[in-house]
């Protein structure tokens, strides 16, 4: 069977960013905050107020970029908490 649940069990060396919208009216921001919890590696989660269901950039580019670039800067020189 395949999930999220199952996938996280596969590794636990490489670094995740769980992104996720509390305005996200698909899929409950909850499920985010769960499945970084069940990770055993590095992993960075953000949960904005702004965006809908895959349009958090449409709603805080600027942000969103600065986020990705730091998360991918840390993820380079290992320094993920």
């Amino acid at each position: 069977m395949r999930s999220a649940e199952n996938s996280l069990k596969l590794s636990s060396s490489i670094p995740v960013f769980f992104i996720h919208s509390k305005a996200d009216q698909n899929t409950p921001y909850t499920q985010s905050e769960y499945l970084a919890s069940l990770y055993t590696g590095p992993t960075t989660i953000w949960v904005p107020e702004q965006g809908e269901h895959s349009a958090i950039w449409n709603a805080i580019p600027e942000e969103y970029e600065n986020r990705i670039n730091a998360f991918l800067h840390r993820s380079r020189h290992n320094t993920l908490e």
